[in-house]
Formats: structure tokens, sequence, C-alpha cells
């Protein structure tokens, strides 16, 4: 799963980076992807933040981990749906 969501966050990014370029119609599908990926976010961002605070370095987590924790009810379709690369 997090070689799975580690792609998905790849993805997701170049997305962002290339948002610009997007038809019209690709824009409305992608911003509203953009906005829950952004509010994702911030979650890990602040997290990990308050994690260095607290001096605990080996409780950070990184994207994937949040992308997992989002899709915990879809994650057996998601195993049966998983095309290994």
């Amino acid at each position: 799963m997090r070689k799975f969501f580690k792609s998905v966050n790849l993805h997701l990014s170049k997305k962002i980076l290339d948002f610009e370029n997007l038809s019209n119609s690709d824009k409305d599908y992608w911003s509203k992807l953009i906005v829950g990926y952004s509010q994702i976010k911030g979650l890990k961002t602040g997290y990990n933040f308050e994690m260095s605070r607290k001096g605990q370095h080996n409780k950070k987590l990184e994207m994937e981990d949040f992308l997992i924790i989002q899709s915990d009810g879809e994650i057996p379709e998601l195993l049966s749906n998983i095309v290994v690369l």
C-alpha cells in the first residue's frame, strides 16, 4: 500500500505543478482533488511539526501514511485493484 500511495502522491504533485497547462474541463476535476490533497498535506505538516517540537522525530509520518489513513474504508477495494508495476 505504501508503494501505491507513494506513486499517487507523486502523480498528484506533478498535476499540481502542471495545473496551468490543463484544459478547463480537467482543471475543474483536478482543482477538487487538489483541495483535498492540500488539506491532507496541511495535516501532515502540522503533525510532523508537533512531533519535532516534542522531540519525537521517529514518529514523523510521510504523505503516503496520511493517504493510507484517509482511505481506510477503501483499502480492501484498492488492494483488489492494484496493478503491480
